[in-house]
């Protein structure tokens, strides 16, 4: 979407090599811990819910703000989150990361949930990302450039 395009595109004019190296690394460190190892692993930190950032493209500033800012643009299926309602009309949205003929193990954002096939009514997999939309948003510039200053390798 022309939207999310256009705040790639800002970011990349905002993050300049020059603007990376004034980060404030522990910031960085603090603000990674807080909104994304709930669910990501780095350098063996953090959940592993979704992939883990250790061995990923960090140095591309590209590829990391297309995968922050468009997180549901290309998801690898076992990451793909599942919309289960429950005979008690209970709905959990997460990532099945487990399946037996009688269980879904279901990963939401905030728990890991154990759930009989026989009280499911429905199941169906959205074909998107658990990691929701908009999370520089509520960022100022200043904790984006420290985030993405730790994110990626230093040289």
């Amino acid at each position: 979407p022309e939207a999310r395009i256009a705040a790639i595109q800002k970011w990349q004019k905002e993050l300049t090599p020059e603007t990376l190296a004034k980060a404030d690394l522990e910031n960085g460190a603090a603000l990674f811990k807080k909104s994304c190892a709930n669910c990501h692993k780095l350098y063996g930190e953090g959940k592993a819910i979704a992939p883990d950032l250790t061995g990923a493209n960090r140095s591309n500033l590209e590829y990391l703000l297309m995968n922050i800012v468009d997180p549901s643009s290309i998801v690898p299926k076992q990451f793909t989150t599942s919309v289960i309602a429950l005979t008690d009309g209970r709905v959990i949205t997460g990532v099945v990361v487990s399946e037996t003929d009688e269980t879904f193990v279901i990963q939401t954002d905030k728990e890991q949930l154990s759930v009989s096939k026989g009280d499911v009514e429905e199941s169906r997999n959205t074909g998107k990302s658990l990691m929701p939309d908009g999370m520089l948003d509520s960022l100022t510039v200043e904790q984006v450039r420290d985030l993405f200053g730790f994110l990626m390798p230093r040289k």
